[in-house]
This record gives C-alpha cells, structure tokens and sequence, in this order.
C-alpha cells in the first residue's frame, strides 16, 4: 500500500522546507551586517575607527556616504571634492580630523597649482586655522611681497621657478611692478602660521601638519552602540541604519542576544 499525503499536508511540508530554506540565509545576511560593522578600520597609525568611515575590511554599509577611507602604501587617504587628501588623526566622537593634501606632502612644489577648494555637503573647515598664499614663478622689478614672506626654488613640471608665501590675506598690487605665474592658497593650523612667522618652523613642516575639518553628527549611532547594536547606513533609503544581532532597525535593537524582544 503506498501513502499519499493529502494536498493540505503536502502544503504544510512545502512550507516547512520553505521557511527552513530562507531563514538561515536572512539570519546570516544581518549577523554578516553585524559583524562586519563592529570591525574597526586601521590603516598606517590609523586604528579602531568605525562609523561614519568605512574602508579596507568595512564595506560600505557601514558608513555614511562620503566618509570612504583608502589604504594605499599604508597611509590613509579621504577624497573630497575631488581632492585626495591624507589622512593624519581622526577624532570619532569629537567628528573632526586631520588632514593634508596628498599631493603637498613633503613637497611644496607639486606639479598641480590649484587652491585648497572645500565645496563640500559632508565636511567643513573647523576653526583656528589660517590660509597661506603660495605664489609661484613671480617676477619683480624692485618692491617684493609686502608682511611675512620667504623665498624658495621651485621644480614645477621641469621648470626652474620661484616660491613665496605670506601668512596674511594679501593680493599682489600691479604698481609694485610683480606678477605671479600661479597662486594657491593652503589652510594650517593657526599656531603653526605664528610660529612660521616668529621663524619657529618652516613652511613644509606647516604645511605636512595639515589643518582640521569637521562635520555633522547626531546622536543616533551613540544611541544604536548603547543598545549593543553597530552604526551603519541604509543606502536605499537613504538614511541611518543600526545593525543588530538579529536584523537592521531604523535607531536601536529592539533584541539583545539571549533576551525576548523589547518594546520600541
């Protein structure tokens, strides 16, 4: 005699098979989402950084949009606006850090002479620092730069010229009878720019200290990390996501391992 199972048990055992089916695969896509968010990025002297950054062993989802962080030969790199910059310290909880232009460091004379342009949405300026204007490849009939200013030879694109720079806010009057081929301008330190033009320092120290930027923070991910959960982002809906041992909620687990679900 053969069995045959009828068409509501049938069901039942499609549906069993079903469930056991997908649910390991969504168990394992968060607790994935989980644990790669509590991995910290480390990169050079870079260490212990997580969200908003993601880099290297984080992927993407574990940040904000714009907070990518390159490791390349071991130092940590950031891109704003289209300008790569090396990354010098990163202070998480205080939502700056530091950094300098990729292409000035140990080199004052880089073959790109474009100013220092934030048009950023993700990062500002912080305070306390101050421009210095670089000018290149000037010529001068007898008056010189007026306030603090020094002189260097240059190598731009295999072309002999000179540098100068001045700590102040200045622009070149065409009566003292100069002209510059180039002129950029690079944000440092406050405290360094003084101490340049107390001749405590020199202009490539200045400029490799680089100069801070900060941006926006809620306290949504002190929230989420409180709950036992990890910072990350929500692409498509755009917005900020944390994820828990058991799946994504929109600001902090509603689980805990080994404990029933909690009230929102």
């Amino acid at each position: 005699m053969h069995f045959f199972p009828s068409p509501s048990c049938l069901h039942f055992i499609l549906t069993i098979i079903l469930i056991s089916m997908i649910t390991p695969t969504f168990l394992c896509t968060n607790e994935a989402r989980y644990e790669n968010c509590g991995e910290n990025f480390s990169c050079g002297g870079i260490s212990s950084i997580k969200y908003p950054f993601w880099g290297a062993n984080r992927t993407n989802y574990c940040e904000k949009p714009g907070f990518e962080l390159e490791c390349h030969d071991n130092v940590p790199l950031i891109t704003v606006t289209s300008e790569k910059y090396r990354v010098l310290a990163i202070a998480s909880q205080l939502h700056n850090l530091i950094v300098v232009r990729d292409d000035f460091w140990n080199n004052i004379c880089p073959t790109r002479l474009v100013n220092t342009s934030l048009e950023s949405t993700v990062f500002s300026y912080a305070f306390g620092l101050r421009n210095l204007t670089l000018f290149y490849g000037c010529t001068y009939n007898s008056v010189p730069i007026l306030g603090n200013s020094s002189k260097y030879d240059c190598d731009v694109n295999s072309t002999n010229s000179n540098l100068f720079y001045v700590t102040t806010n200045i622009t070149i009057d065409p009566r003292w009878g100069m002209s510059c081929n180039d002129t950029v301008i690079v944000p440092v330190f406050e405290g360094s720019a003084r101490a340049l033009e107390d001749n405590f320092t020199n202009l490539g120290t200045v400029i490799d200290g680089g100069f801070e930027l900060q941006w926006n923070e809620s306290d949504q991910c002190s929230k989420c990390v409180e709950s036992v959960g990890e910072c990350g982002y929500n692409r498509t809906e755009n917005q900020f996501a944390c994820f828990c041992h058991d799946q994504p909620y929109s600001n902090t687990c509603l689980t805990r391992p080994g404990h029933e679900a909690r009230n929102p």
